[in-house]
C-alpha cells in the first residue's frame, strides 16, 4: 500500500481485486468502517473535505468504482449492472475483513448503497444517502421540467458521447465544468480540483458512461424489489437541481427505517459543499442507540 495525505491526514492507496477488476480504494482511521461511494461525475476525491474528520471515528473506505477514476473501466456495459456493483462492495469488505459496514453514498453511490443493502442486509449497519435515487421518483424524470435537467443521462447512452466529450482534453474539462458549476449552489470546485477530475476523467470516459447504459434497463420500475430495512439517514439538500427536495416525499416506503434532514442553500454536491454538516448528522447519527 501507498501512503498519500488527504487533509493533511495519512490514508493508505491500494488496488484491490474484485472478481479479475482492479478497485483503487483509499481507507484511513480506525473503528467502525464507514464505506463512502461516489456519484457521477466523480471519483474518491468527492468525499476528500469529509475524510480526515471523519477518519478520527470510523475506519473509512473509499473506492473508485469500477470504471471511475483509477479503478479498471470493463468495455462491456453489462458489466456495470447493480449486480456487479454490489459485488463489488462485497468483495472490498471481504478483503479488509469487514463483516459489517455502514455505507454513505450520493449520486451513482446511493443506488449501489441502497441496492447493497437490500442484497446483504447482514453486512450493512446502518445508510447515509444523499437525494438518494429511487424507485419512489418513478416516471418523474420524464416530466418536462425534469427532462430538461436529466438529458445527459440519455446523452450518455450513445457512442457519440465518448466521441464527443472525448475528443480532447479541453472538451472533457467543457463538459465536466458544466455539471460542476450547474449542479452546486455553494461554492464546491476550485479551478484546481476541476483540473485534477480533468485528469482523471481524460484517461476514460466509457467507464462512467457504461453506468448509465446499464442503468436504463431498471430506473423506472422497482428495481430495489423490496423495501431498505437497515436505519437510515437521507440528507437531501434544497438546491440540487437534479434531485429536487419534492422527490422525498416517498422516501418512508421505500426506507421505513429512515430520518430525512434537509440541507438549507446546498446543491448537489453535499460532500463538498457542506462538509461540516454532513459530518455534524452523520456523527450524530451513528452515535445514536440504534448502533
Amino acid at each position: 500500500m501507498a501512503k498519500i495525505s488527504v487533509g493533511g491526514v495519512v490514508f493508505d492507496e491500494a488496488w484491490l481485486d474484485s472478481g479479475g477488476v482492479r478497485l483503487h480504494v483509499v481507507i484511513g482511521g480506525a473503528g467502525r468502517a464507514l464505506v463512502l461511494l461516489h456519484g457521477w461525475p466523480g471519483y474518491w476525491k468527492d468525499w476528500e473535505k469529509v475524510m480526515p474528520l471523519l477518519a478520527s471515528d470510523f475506519k473509512v473506505v473509499v473506492p473508485d468504482l469500477r470504471g471511475f477514476g483509477l479503478s479498471d473501466r470493463p468495455e462491456d456495459y453489462n458489466e456495470y449492472t447493480l449486480d456487479r456493483y454490489s459485488q463489488d462492495v462485497k468483495n472490498l469488505l471481504d478483503l479488509l475483513d469487514v463483516e459489517k459496514a455502514f455505507l454513505s453514498g450520493f449520486d451513482v453511490g446511493s443506488s449501489v448503497a441502497s441496492y447493497f443493502a437490500v442484497k446483504n442486509e447482514e453486512r450493512v449497519g446502518g445508510l447515509v444517502l444523499i437525494s438518494p435515487s429511487y424507485p419512489g421518483l418513478g416516471k418523474r424524470r420524464l416530466e418536462e421540467k425534469h427532462a430538461r435537467e436529466n438529458w445527459y443521462q440519455f446523452f450518455h447512452l450513445t457512442n457519440l458521447a465518448e466521441q464527443l466529450v472525448g475528443y480532447n482534453r479541453e472538451t472533457v474539462k467543457i463538459y465536466l465544468t458544466y455539471f460542476f458549476r450547474h449542479w452546486s449552489y455553494r461554492p464546491a470546485f476550485t479551478e484546481r480540483d476541476i483540473e485534477e477530475y480533468v485528469d482523471v476523467f481524460s484517461r476514460g470516459l466509457a467507464g462512467g458512461f457504461n453506468w448509465y447504459k446499464a442503468r436504463v434497463k431498471t430506473r423506472y420500475v422497482d428495481w430495489l424489489g423490496r423495501p431498505v430495512t437497515a436505519p437510515t439517514l437521507i440528507l437531501w439538500p434544497d438546491k440540487d437541481p437534479i434531485f429536487p427536495l419534492e422527490w422525498s416525499d416517498n422516501v418512508k416506503t421505500y426506507f421505513p427505517n429512515s430520518k430525512l434532514e434537509v440541507i438549507r442553500d446546498c446543491g448537489h454536491y453535499v460532500p463538498r459543499e457542506a462538509p461540516d454538516e454532513y459530518i455534524a448528522n452523520v456523527k450524530q447519527f451513528l452515535s445514536s442507540d440504534e448502533f
